[in-house]
C-alpha cells in the first residue's frame, strides 16, 4: 500500500475538494504527516466504495483496512476520515487501536466518534 504515503510526501500540505454535479462531495485536507478526508455527501462515498469493490465482503475490506493501517503505522502517517467535519475514524500512526487489535488484529486502526460513523454508514 504505498499510494497513501506517497500522496501525503509529495504534497505535504494543502487541501482540495471534490465536487459533483456543483455539489461538494469530498474535502481533501494534508498536513504534514496526515491525510484528513472529510466526507460531505455520503451517498457520493457509498457510490465510490461500490464501484471499487470487487466482492463488496466484510473478511475483503478487513484485509484492505489491516494492511492500509499498518503501512501507514510503519511510515509513521496518520489517515483520518472525518464526516461533516467530525473525525470519525483514524488509520495509522496516530490511532489508538487497543479494542479492534484485541477484536479483530487491526493495529493502527480507531474509531473515534461512533455516533457519526453510524451516520455515515446509514
Amino acid at each position: 500500500m504505498e499510494f497513501p504515503t506517497w500522496m501525503i510526501k509529495l504534497a505535504k500540505s494543502g487541501t482540495l475538494t471534490i465536487s459533483r454535479n456543483e455539489i461538494k462531495a469530498v474535502q481533501i485536507r494534508l498536513k504534514e504527516k496526515s491525510l484528513d478526508l472529510n466526507i460531505i455527501d455520503k451517498k457520493f462515498l457509498k457510490e465510490v466504495l461500490e464501484s471499487g469493490s470487487k466482492s463488496g465482503s466484510l473478511r475483503d475490506l478487513v484485509k484492505l483496512i489491516r494492511e492500509l493501517s499498518e503501512s501507514l503505522k510503519d511510515e509513521g502517517y496518520t489517515i483520518t476520515v472525518s464526516y461533516l467535519g467530525t473525525v470519525v475514524l483514524a488509520l495509522g500512526s496516530e490511532a489508538s487501536s487497543r479494542v479492534f487489535n484485541l477484536v479483530a488484529g487491526l493495529d493502527g486502526f480507531e474509531v473515534r466518534n461512533f455516533g457519526k460513523l453510524l451516520q455515515l454508514a446509514l
